[in-house]
């Protein structure tokens, strides 16, 4: 038998510029749970200039083990 556990997953937040990667930041992870659930801010400093061209890009990952 093959058994597959999600542990310790957490999400990524990217901050875009001009459709590049320019900033990363990651949550806390949520241990042992595969139905986590994130209470947490995670801010990025962009200049007023920049913001027609600037997006957010967020990606859910998981740990197999």
């Amino acid at each position: 038998m093959v058994y597959l556990y999600f542990l310790d997953p957490f999400v990524k937040v990217y901050l875009l510029s001009g459709g590049k990667r320019v900033n990363k930041k990651k949550t806390a992870a949520r241990k042992g749970t595969c139905n986590p659930v994130w209470d947490e801010m995670l801010s990025f400093k962009v200049a007023y200039s920049n913001l027609p061209n600037t997006a957010v890009e967020v990606r859910g990952e998981r740990v197999f083990k």
